[in-house]
């Protein structure tokens, strides 16, 4: 076995809870079949908000028509896009912790 790095602590694989490592797992996966549903609503309302509140285009004058109108407000969907992104973020570290407690298990099971 290879030495230890200054300041590593010695692996005990009997001092691993397998059942709470087995939890995390299935937690990992339940979150992330959340996010992947909050996802998709969030890119249906955001494209049910586009469809619905988009001015309607006039032949002379539409920028005027988007300002006038006040059911249409870029906020909204900026704020739809940052949470959309957000919850990407949130899928890819919830990934990663996953990947880590693979690792782990993979590990502990040899």
């Amino acid at each position: 076995m290879a030495p230890l790095a200054p300041g590593a602590a010695a692996y005990d694989h009997n001092k691993i809870d397998l059942q709470k490592l087995y939890r995390l797992l299935q937690t990992t996966i339940y979150l992330k079949e959340g996010i992947d549903a909050a996802t998709q609503v969030i890119a249906l309302a955001l494209d049910f908000y586009e469809a619905t509140q988009r001015p309607p285009l006039e032949d002379d004058d539409s920028a005027a028509s988007s300002a006038a109108n006040p059911r249409y407000t870029d906020p909204v969907i900026s704020e739809l896009r940052y949470r959309k992104e957000m919850f990407g973020g949130t899928l890819l570290r919830l990934m990663s912790l996953r990947y880590r407690l693979e690792t782990i298990n993979s590990i502990v099971s040899c």
